[in-house]
């Protein structure tokens, strides 16, 4: 089941992604409201298929989610302002993180912020 809602994780970046991409060409002849609006559609559906195992998560652990969620929010972001470039060199980062969790660990410690209720 971890890998099911991984890969549709994975779906809901890359619509996530798209929809950044395509706001950030408004104004120009290549932005196109019909492609937002099937992206949104897609995130919404896949927003369906997770949202059970995500209330789940939310309920056993409100302040980790919103966290987790935020700090996803902000990869994509990031993952959408960035450079081709760039791209290439995170994610080298990412592939000696996966390989070398230990030394990572050691120099960088998990910051999670305190949510207001």
């Amino acid at each position: 089941m971890i890998e099911l809602q991984q890969k549709i994780l994975k779906m809901l970046f890359y619509a996530q992604l798209l929809i950044e991409a395509n706001d950030d060409l408004r104004g120009t002849d290549f932005y196109k409201g019909k492609v937002k609006q099937h992206a949104n559609v897609l995130t919404n559906a896949l927003n369906k298929e997770l949202s059970r195992q995500l209330k789940a998560i939310h309920e056993a652990d409100p302040e980790m989610y919103i966290n987790i969620m935020n700090n996803i929010d902000e990869l994509l972001e990031n993952m959408g302002r960035a450079e081709l470039g760039d791209m290439v060199m995170v994610n080298q980062i990412f592939e000696h993180y996966k390989n070398n969790r230990e030394d990572w660990n050691n120099l960088f410690q998990l910051e999670l912020q305190k949510v207001k209720e």
